[in-house]
């Protein structure tokens, strides 16, 4: 009996929040940086996303990362 097809590997890109203004040096594999405290950067993340047709997001959470009354910036990013 054949093998399944190969899927191949995927390709994981990360996007983490920036707590200063000039983020930070990050390795190859971070496609974006969102600003901690710019609506407009977790919107401009989420056309990003959509844009480079990402089929899945693991959204890891911490109390404080998130701009946003109570980190609810995040909430703009996952509805886009």
């Amino acid at each position: 009996m054949p093998s399944p097809p190969s899927m191949g590997q995927p390709d994981c890109w990360l996007c983490p929040v920036n707590d200063i203004e000039q983020g930070y040096d990050y390795p190859s594999r971070v496609r974006w940086s969102l600003n901690q405290d710019d609506l407009s950067s977790y919107q401009d993340a989420a056309a990003f996303l959509n844009f480079n047709n990402i089929d899945m997001v693991c959204l890891q959470h911490e109390y404080g990362i998130f701009g946003g009354p109570a980190g609810s910036h995040v909430l703009e990013l996952l509805r886009g």
